[in-house]
């Protein structure tokens, strides 16, 4: 349905004309808490492959809106946990209203995305629908600031695996040539996740709204936990264009979850290369 519906949107009479960009990219991810546990004896971490590819296409509706949508797929392969294998497709569509003329111009963009990502572990499967709201104030001649909020809900086979969120960005971008980007940034999110832990642990089952025992996704059985947290997430990263439509991306994020006395602390790292054509 969500292919359905994008390709219906792309193919509409108002996009007729225009020529659809295509992107590819791959690379490697590192979560060091996959288990979102607050023991370091339930901590297990994890790399990952990933690739993506996807067809966008836009258009200037006047001088200060445009309307643009992209369908996309991807995989995501650990490398020591199977269960976390993912498959994904998904699309999104965006409206734009730019205040203003050329790159002093700010912009302000509200974006609807759907995905469906398929799990070797069949209970994590789920839908997710992302709306959005972002604005984008440039600060002199490289400088950028860029403020987001996103709503995500997920709909999982496993009501373990499903929630809602809402999260707030702020991001702080540097271009000061053409072929480099580096960016800064802090994200906040309140919202479900879930964690694995070692039972019994009554300060876990406490705050949770659903408690999953003997779950094996990490090849052992450990109790899975659906609770409400409050996530802060320092971020910065760095693009490097080897060509016009091929660059080098490297970014890192620490990320610090808590609800009541129970934290847990993670760190993720993405190497990879982007292809636009």
């Amino acid at each position: 349905m969500v292919t359905v519906l994008a390709v219906a949107f792309a193919g509409g009479p108002v996009l007729a004309g225009e020529r659809p960009t295509f992107d590819v990219s791959s690379g490697f991810r590192y979560n060091s808490n996959l288990s979102n546990a607050d023991r370091s004896s339930d901590v297990e971490d994890d790399f990952f492959w990933r690739a993506d590819a996807g067809v966008a296409w836009g258009h200037q509706l006047d001088r200060d809106w445009r309307i643009s949508g992209r369908i996309f797929a991807g995989t995501e392969i650990p490398f020591q946990y199977s269960a976390f294998t993912l498959a994904r497709v998904g699309a999104d569509a965006r409206v734009t209203r730019k205040f203003g003329l050329g790159r002093t111009a700010s912009k302000a963009t509200a974006g609807l995305a759907f995905e469906r990502d398929f799990f070797e572990d069949e209970d994590m499967t789920k839908w997710l629908l992302q709306p959005s709201v972002r604005y984008q104030h440039p600060l002199g001649r490289d400088w950028s600031l860029e403020l987001l909020y996103r709503f995500d809900a997920s709909f999982a086979r496993s009501g373990l695996f499903g929630g809602t969120g809402n999260e707030g960005a702020l991001t702080l971008r540097w271009e000061p040539e053409g072929r480099w980007s580096f960016f800064a940034g802090y994200r906040l999110r309140y919202g479900d996740v879930v964690s694995w832990a070692t039972p019994p642990r009554p300060d876990l089952v406490s705050v949770a709204s659903v408690v999953e025992p003997g779950n094996t996704v990490f090849g052992r059985p450990l109790t899975a936990y659906r609770l409400q947290a409050l996530t802060q997430a320092p971020l910065a990263g760095i693009s490097f264009a080897l060509t016009p439509d091929i660059s080098l991306e490297l970014s890192g994020e620490f990320q610090h979850t808590s609800r009541s006395a129970i934290t847990y602390d993670a760190f993720f790292a993405h190497l990879g290369a982007k292809a636009v054509f």
